[in-house]
């Protein structure tokens, strides 16, 4: 798949369209296939702050197969065990989580971006939002 010519599509879209939620969250997810994770992160927390995330079906329906979506989140998963300390890799993963519908994973992402980053008011508020629907506390590992 070319996600850096879809990139360059969807940003051309975005100059046309720049309030286009979804647009933005194509963008981002253009960003993640390549690895880019921090200007995912930068992309995503805006679409976050506006509203929900896609479904698992909406993402689903982008991937030609399952497989090509798992070998990307796998990459992530990788690069957040290897880089501990990037509040922008847990916040990228926590995304992909809410997809997926992990509300507990995504809420231990969105612990580990607010024990990074303490100000950060938008991840502790949808750690605490993927807590309370899920009825599980994140103090534990996984």
């Amino acid at each position: 798949m070319d996600y850096a010519g879809a990139q360059r599509q969807v940003e051309a879209a975005i100059q046309l369209m720049p309030d286009d939620a979804v647009l933005h969250e194509f963008r981002a997810l253009c960003l993640f296939a390549q690895k880019k994770y921090n200007d995912a992160a930068g992309v995503l927390y805006a679409v976050l702050a506006a509203g929900p995330p896609w479904d698992w079906a909406t993402v689903q329906a982008l991937y030609p197969n399952i497989d090509t979506y798992t070998q990307q989140l796998r990459a992530l998963e990788q690069y957040v065990q290897q880089n501990p300390n990037s509040a922008q890799g847990h916040f990228v993963l926590a995304y992909q989580y809410m997809c997926l519908g992990d509300g507990t994973a995504a809420a231990e992402q969105f612990q580990a971006v607010t024990k990074l980053q303490p100000k950060d008011q938008l991840s502790a508020a949808l750690m605490k939002s993927m807590t309370a629907s899920t009825g599980t506390a994140t103090g534990g590992g996984s």
